[in-house]
């Protein structure tokens, strides 16, 4: 099908529901990452996804277009894996990048690079929740401070002061750790 999310979603609102199964191929993908960035394991994030698209499907009736349909469920992956990670106790983790960033690296220089990234992590970890959430949705969900407001219920101004304190805590926790600042 080549509807727009909106015709998708009037069709499930009509009884249509290979028209919802539509939007789950059209999304799956990327709220399973998102989740398994925001510290779920691969496994767990199988299913904090269907619980996120069986929320979704029935909180339709509720969605009020104010938002872009994919921004309302990066919103719901958002609450449902911060409620898994909670009741499972589980810390956060940045999402693992390749450590190469296309140049030849000698040997010393890969093991910095996975020395600092393991430095940033912890310190990633160490951040209060509402500091680590957008740095997150920032940095490895590449979304815009509107985005971002739009999938935490905040203000853009107030996503662009999280995002300047967060940084500041991280390189604060990185210079006073003797590591190299990488942002």
């Amino acid at each position: 099908m080549n509807l727009s999310d909106q015709e998708l979603i009037l069709l499930v609102l009509a009884g249509d529901n290979n028209a919802y199964d539509e939007l789950v191929i059209r999304y799956e993908k990327q709220i399973y990452t998102f989740i398994c960035k925001m510290g779920c394991n691969p496994e767990d994030a199988k299913g904090v996804t269907q619980g996120v698209f069986f929320k979704a499907y029935n909180a339709l009736p509720n969605f009020k277009n104010q938002c872009k349909f994919s921004t309302w469920l990066y919103a719901i992956a958002s609450n449902r894996c911060k409620n898994w990670l909670r009741k499972s106790n589980k810390t956060v983790l940045l999402y693992e990048t390749d450590i190469r960033d296309g140049k030849s690296n000698t040997p010393e220089e890969m093991y910095l690079k996975k020395e600092n990234l393991a430095a940033v992590k912890k310190a990633f970890n160490m951040l209060p929740e509402k500091y680590r959430d957008v740095l997150q949705l920032y940095y490895h969900n590449n979304m815009s401070y509107v985005e971002i407001a739009q999938t935490l219920g905040l203000r853009a101004r107030t996503v662009e002061t999280r995002l300047y304190r967060g940084r500041q805590m991280v390189k604060s926790y990185l210079m006073q750790n003797d590591n190299e600042v990488l942002f």
